[in-house]
């Protein structure tokens, strides 16, 4: 099952394989194997390698739901051990009108493939954090693929099954 968001007009499409619970007995990180792309009219870049851990794959999906449930009180920066891509999670203000958002941001690799100097970032509203939520919920087996949100996301497109 892939994730596929539409961030105004670029489309990042994110595949999660092989996640494994980390209290599963076995010693040592273990590595998704992930697919990760950004379309667009001004750019088009993907990899396919492991660029998550298990363990960093609930970490994102924890620090997700608590920026969706209103946990977070200050921004929270999360990089993972590959350093393919970062996250800001920010949260609403104190102000109950404004929204939060979540920054990622994309590094292209050099030649030898480590990261660049030059980065693509994106700014994920509400519904985008929902729907990455969702996706990584699924993957990490905290939702059943028949869930009522997760078959509402396959109908709009968003999860490609």
């Amino acid at each position: 099952m892939k994730l596929r968001l539409d961030i105004d007009e670029v489309i990042m499409t994110l595949e999660i394989r092989g996640w494994i619970p980390e209290d599963s007995g076995e010693k040592g990180d273990h590595w998704t194997r992930d697919h990760f792309a950004l379309t667009g009219d001004y750019v088009h870049y993907s990899f396919d390698n492991e660029a998550l851990a298990c363990r960093e794959v609930a970490e994102i999906r924890d620090l997700t739901e608590a920026l969706l449930e209103g946990n977070l009180i200050t921004p929270e920066y999360y990089e993972p051990m590959e350093g393919d891509f970062w996250f800001l999670f920010s949260p609403a203000c104190s102000d109950p009108a404004s929204d939060l958002y979540l920054w990622l941001t994309v590094c292209f690799p050099l030649r030898d493939g480590t990261c660049g100097s030059n980065t693509f970032s994106m700014t994920l509203g509400r519904k985008e954090i929902r729907a990455l939520y969702h996706y990584f919920s699924l993957v990490t087996g905290e939702l059943d693929p028949y869930d009522e949100e997760i078959s509402k996301l396959a109908e709009e497109g968003v999860l490609v099954i």
